[in-house]
This record gives C-alpha cells, sequence and structure tokens, in this order.
C-alpha cells in the first residue's frame, strides 16, 4: 500500500465539508427561487388577487341565481316572473305587443 501524501490527505479531507457546501448553496437556492421559493410568493400574492375578485364576482352571480329561483319556486312563484321567463322560452307575446330586440 502506497502511503498518502499531504496534498491527497489535503484534499480527501477537504471534499466532505465542499460537498456539504454545494448541497447547501442548491437547498438556499431552490428555497429562493424554486416553485414554492420566495421568489415565487409575489406570483401567489397576485394570484390570490385575482382569485378573490372572481370569487366576488361568482358570489353575486350566485346571489342572483338564488333570487331567481325563489322567484320561480312552484309553491310560492312570482307571476311577472313566470309570466317573463315563458314568453322567453317560448317565444310568445300578445298581438298587441311590440318587441323590441335588443344586442348584448
Amino acid at each position: 500500500m502506497k502511503p498518502v501524501t499531504k496534498s491527497r490527505k489535503a484534499l480527501l479531507n477537504a471534499v466532505g465539508p465542499a460537498l456539504a457546501v454545494v448541497i447547501l448553496v442548491a437547498m438556499i437556492g431552490y428555497a429562493g427561487f424554486g416553485p414554492t421559493g420566495l421568489y415565487a410568493w409575489g406570483d401567489y400574492r397576485q394570484s390570490l388577487t385575482q382569485k378573490r375578485v372572481q370569487l366576488a364576482e361568482l358570489k353575486i352571480a350566485e346571489a342572483q341565481l338564488r333570487n331567481r329561483n325563489e322567484l320561480v319556486d312552484p309553491r310560492q312563484a312570482d307571476p311577472d316572473m313566470v309570466d317573463e321567463l315563458i314568453r322567453k322560452e317560448l317565444n310568445v307575446h300578445h298581438p298587441d305587443e311590440i318587441i323590441i330586440p335588443r344586442r348584448r
């Protein structure tokens, strides 16, 4: 067996700490720039704001649909709402009415 020289021994002793430093730098880089890292938080915050606006719009639409549903409830239907829905779905009108189509 050959004797280990000082330079070779120093190199072998430096491999462990060097490997630990490389792993530590990789972990810090992933924590900062990975998909769930600090750098991605700004995107998450912006996405959260957009989703909150969308949720508010959907809640308004839900409230409108609930109200409309209550108005056509068979137990206590609002005659005006039922008349409007029937005319719209069946495309019927009285002879003395004038229908003015509107663009959406």
